[in-house]
């Protein structure tokens, strides 16, 4: 009986003691993640207890919570924990929270660890820029979901390597710098592609770095004579262990070369990676590149000596893909566009040979080999579609072409076969198309150029009735164009052939430009003649004319033969 009563207290002793540690480890389980609220009464730094409501610095484990209570700019350095369990900024913060995380080897702060949620409704997240080493980026690991408000921001734009300086005689920092001009229209920063070239003739940076794993800054545009080059983009590293719902902006992008009408070159745009399971929303992500200098006339006219920079690259891996916003990395514009940076996936759709009801689009760097097919190509924003390891030609089997803003047909290895295009278009001064072989064409009636379009063999299209032209269109050999009816030249406009032009049928001319030609010119069927009253006006042809235009009145109009200039009431 004894031992039955000893045995009996044993028992409640073990089940009292459990349950004294069971309510100690809840006690203290719960106690760990306390809620520090940000005021900033003192300053910026987070290691300040007077900065928080109750007066102690966050501890590993907290939630952190940025509202009303307070709109200051919040400083999180490593003398705050790197881990904490969630983070949370509601749509009333309106402050700038600058995470100083940095890269391996540069320092103890390389993640910033949030072990539930992230949320983001209100306000930004950034880094400390850099200059000419590559030491901060924004670099996040978050264990549950984060969520980035339509109010909210992540920018790192211009927090890349440092643009050149024209004080101390530097070019711009980075793999992909470009140099210091002298005389003004420096060329612009590379990094997704090579940046655009200035006027100043400089090469313009290389491109670096991975495209699917993504995280190098952007580098420094090439300073100008009395202007400092653009600041590379930052960079962005999200890590996500669930659900990514971005509505806000991710803004990766390269700073603009500094105002003073013709210098300096714009930085190239740094780097957004995220990693998800399932990522959704209609945001925002970018890493375009900076523009070079850039000015208005007093017409309006876009004015820039100065090269853009490359776009960057970005990157988004998830299992599950439901996101609808928009992702660009985009050349910046300027005497001549950066190239476009790489995206993945690609935002662009890229036609298969055989999808002939489909539309392509192409916004970044994008290479082809013999053949792609669709019902239209549009090459924008800076895009790049590049032929390698072709035949003699490439062949696009498109009903119609649009390049625009900026964007490149690259064939410079190779010729051109458009097959059954019909209209085809080089829109903006900063597109351009170069053709390294023969163009070759099929039912192609309607040419339509504003930018470049550089053929080094001859150039024949029989069928074409309506060339509209206040770009560059020309060769190293001839141009046969037997068939056009309407030829427009308009402001800068340039018609040019090392060799021959066949205008043989061509019953009216508009020109505000110039047509050249090396040996002769075939105006046969030329009636009508409508000009302009600038005095660069003319066509010139180093051997003479086919044929002399009925009608043409010499002292109105500079026709040019063997370099020598028609005197009034003379005949050749």
């Amino acid at each position: 009986m004894i031992e039955k009563k000893l045995s009996f207290k044993k028992q409640n002793l073990k089940i009292t003691l459990l349950f004294v540690f069971l309510f100690a480890f809840l006690s203290v389980s719960f106690s760990y993640a306390e809620q520090q609220v940000w005021t900033g009464d003192q300053n910026n730094q987070c290691s300040i207890p007077e900065n928080w409501e109750g007066g102690s610095v966050p501890s590993a484990g907290d939630d952190i919570l940025l509202d009303s209570t307070s709109s200051e700019d919040l400083d999180w350095d490593e003398s705050c924990p790197d881990t904490v369990n969630s983070f949370t900024q509601t749509e009333d913060y309106e402050g700038t929270v600058t995470i100083e995380t940095v890269y391996e080897g540069e320092g103890n702060f390389n993640t910033f660890t949030i072990n539930n949620d992230l949320t983001i409704e209100g306000g930004s997240w950034t880094h400390l820029a850099n200059e000419d080493e590559q030491i901060y980026r924004l670099n996040i690991d978050v264990g549950e979901n984060f969520t980035l408000g339509e109010e909210a921001l992540i920018d790192v734009g211009g927090k890349g390597f440092a643009g050149g300086s024209y004080i101390d005689l530097t070019d711009g920092a980075g793999p992909g710098g470009s140099g210091r001009a002298t005389e003004g229209g420096a060329s612009g920063a590379g990094h997704g592609g090579e940046g655009g070239e200035g006027i100043d003739g400089l090469p313009p940076g290389s491109s670096y770095g991975d495209e699917i794993e993504p995280v190098d800054l952007g580098s420094g545009g090439g300073s100008g004579s009395i202007r400092d080059g653009g600041d590379g983009g930052g960079a962005v590293r999200i890590n996500v262990g669930s659900m990514t719902e971005i509505d806000g902006d991710i803004l990766a992008k390269g700073g603009d070369g500094n105002f003073a009408q013709m210098d300096s070159g714009g930085g190239s745009g740094g780097s957004i990676w995220i990693t998800t399971h399932t990522i959704q929303g209609d945001g925002n992500l970018r890493v375009d590149g900076g523009k070079g200098t850039d000015y208005f006339d007093g017409d309006g006219l876009f004015i820039a000596d100065s090269g853009g920079g490359s776009g960057g690259r970005l990157s988004i891996e998830s299992e599950t893909y439901y996101f609808e916003g928009s992702v660009s990395a985009a050349g910046g514009r300027g005497y001549q566009r950066g190239q476009a940076g790489t995206l993945n996936p690609m935002e662009d759709y890229f036609c298969d040979e055989g999808e002939l009801e489909t539309v392509c689009y192409i916004s970044s760097h994008k290479s082809m080999s013999d053949r792609i097919a669709g019902e239209e190509l549009v090459i924008q924003r800076g895009g790049l579609l590049e032929v390698q390891e072709a035949g003699e030609y490439a062949e696009f089997d498109f009903s119609k072409i649009t390049v625009e803003d900026g964007g490149v047909i690259d064939s410079s290895g190779y010729g051109l076969n458009l097959m059954d295009t019909v209209t085809f278009k080089v829109l903006n001064s900063s597109s351009r198309i170069e053709v390294g072989g023969k163009f070759k064409e099929g039912n192609l009636s309607n040419l339509k150029i504003e930018g470049i379009f550089k053929v080094q063999n001859s150039i024949t299209i029989s069928n074409l009735s309506n060339l509209d032209l206040s770009g560059r269109f020309s060769t190293e050999r001839d141009i046969e164009l037997p068939s056009l009816n309407e030829l427009d030249i308009w402001g800068d406009g340039l018609l040019k052939a090392d060799g021959d032009i066949d205008l043989s049928s061509l019953p009216e001319l508009d020109i505000e430009g110039r047509i050249e030609a090396g040996e002769s010119i075939d105006l046969r069927s030329l009636i009508n003649l409508t000009y302009s009253t600038r005095t660069d006006d003319m066509i010139l042809a180093d051997c003479g004319y086919d044929y002399d235009p009925p009608g043409y009145y010499p002292d109105r109009w500079n026709y040019v033969h063997d370099n020598k200039p028609l005197e009034v009431g003379e005949v050749r």
